[in-house]
């Protein structure tokens, strides 16, 4: 969780910092949105097939590996 969190940190400061500079596409946008939708929805389906009882990390999956993905490839394009 705290690779999680610190990885949303980060990938948001970079996020806004393209933002500020212009720099940001409309495809990025319109991906930021996208993925927020299906971690969210993936989350809600584990929640709802476990009844409830789902795990923590198991609602997290969705949005961790999306954060991750994003952080690596901000990085990755020079945008650190």
């Amino acid at each position: 969780m705290t690779d999680l969190t610190l990885q949303s940190i980060e990938t948001i400061a970079l996020r806004t910092n393209l933002m500020a500079q212009n720099q940001f596409s409309l495809a990025e946008y319109q991906e930021m949105v996208s993925e927020k939708v299906e971690a969210a929805t993936e989350s809600w389906m584990t929640l709802m097939i476990s009844g409830g009882c789902a795990s923590m990390d198991s609602l997290l999956a969705p949005w961790s590996t999306r954060v991750s993905a994003n952080h690596k490839r901000l990085h990755k394009n020079g945008t650190r």
